[in-house]
C-alpha cells in the first residue's frame, strides 16, 4: 500500500496504480508555467552537467525562500536511485564528514549537496527524470470524512486466519503543487 501511494505521489512512467496516473511530474510535464529541461539517458560521465542544468532553471526567488526567509523550507533537485548512485560514483564520494567533493559539491552526513541545495532520492521517480521544488509548494491530500466513514474491521474467515483482524478502508488521494511557477521538471 505504502508504495502504491508513493507512485500515485510521483507519477511518471510505470507509476500507474489501478490505472491512476496524475502524480506530481504528469502535471509538471503538463502544466505551461513549470520550468522545463530537456533530459538525456543519465550516466555517471553526464549526471554534473545534468544536475547544473536543473539547478540553473531554479527561480531565483525559490533558491532564497530558504536562505532569506528561515520559516520557508529551502529548495531540493529530486532524482532517483540510480541518478544518485550516477552522481555518488562521478564525484568519487567515500563516506566521510565535512568532505569537500568538488569546489560546488559537498558530502556532509551521507547527503550530497550542490551550490548548498540537497540531491534527495525520490523513490518511484522514473528513470532520467529529476525535480526541482520546495516542500513549501507541494501538498498530499485526503479525504478525511471519508476516511473514517469507510473504515471496517473483520476477524478472519478460515481456520487458518480465524485469529487475525482485517481493516479495509477507502480513501481518495491526491498530491499537486501550488505555484507552477516555482517547480522544475527534467524529462
Amino acid at each position: 500500500l505504502s508504495a502504491d501511494i508513493d507512485r500515485i505521489i510521483v507519477g511518471g512512467s510505470g507509476n500507474a496504480v489501478d490505472g491512476i496516473q496524475d502524480g506530481i511530474l504528469d502535471k509538471a510535464l503538463a502544466d505551461s508555467e513549470t520550468h522545463k529541461v530537456t533530459g538525456t539517458t543519465i550516466t555517471a560521465a553526464n549526471v554534473v552537467g545534468e544536475i547544473v542544468k536543473v539547478y540553473d532553471a531554479i527561480p531565483d526567488e525559490v533558491i532564497n525562500m530558504g536562505y532569506f526567509s528561515p520559516e520557508k523550507a529551502t529548495v531540493r533537485i529530486y532524482v532517483p536511485i540510480h541518478v544518485y548512485r550516477s552522481l555518488r560514483q562521478a564525484l568519487g564520494v567515500e563516506k566521510g564528514e565535512y568532505q569537500v567533493v568538488l569546489p560546488n559539491f559537498t558530502y556532509e552526513n551521507g547527503v550530497i549537496r550542490y551550490m548548498d541545495i540537497e540531491i534527495a532520492v525520490m523513490p518511484f521517480l522514473p528513470a532520467n527524470t529529476m525535480l526541482a521544488y520546495s516542500v513549501d509548494n507541494v501538498v498530499f491530500l485526503t479525504d478525511l470524512l471519508a476516511d473514517t466513514a469507510s473504515v471496517a474491521a473483520e476477524q478472519g474467515k478460515t481456520l487458518k486466519d480465524e485469529n487475525m483482524f482485517y481493516i479495509k478502508g477507502q480513501y481518495r488521494a491526491n498530491a499537486d503543487y501550488i505555484f507552477g511557477d516555482e517547480i522544475v521538471v527534467y524529462a
